[in-house]
């Protein structure tokens, strides 16, 4: 492979990556909320997710601060979900209740999605 060939087949798969983040956390709040956490512009945002940034710099850039703030959201989500299990647990719901099970099954999601032993 020549490395211009190699130079396109990175830049691609970080238009991948960034467009991946984006949508992901646009499905859990708004545009405006994610580019604002991020520290971008929202339209920024929407030309990520239409894979319209052609400068690999930036796009790296802004693919680092997608990825971080996934990360954060991911572990935000997965101690509210340790939360909800110990309160169940205290109360004294049946550890085999659908809640429980519920909970515990999301856990291992966000665990798997971080790369983390479930």
């Amino acid at each position: 492979m020549r490395p211009e060939e190699r130079d396109k087949s990175a830049m691609s798969a970080l238009v991948d990556d960034a467009r991946g983040y984006a949508r992901w956390l646009e499905k859990r709040s708004s545009r405006e909320d994610v580019a604002r956490k991020a520290g971008i512009a929202p339209g920024t945002m929407e030309n990520v997710k239409r894979g319209r940034l052609k400068d690999p710099l930036r796009l790296g850039g802004i693919a680092a601060r997608l990825r971080s703030l996934m990360v954060s959201e991911i572990n935000k989500e997965i101690l509210r979900l340790e939360h909800e299990r110990q309160i169940l647990l205290a109360t004294g719901a049946d550890p085999r209740s659908d809640a429980l099970v519920q909970a515990a099954t999301a856990i291992a999601d966000a665990r798997a999605t971080l790369g983390l032993e479930v």
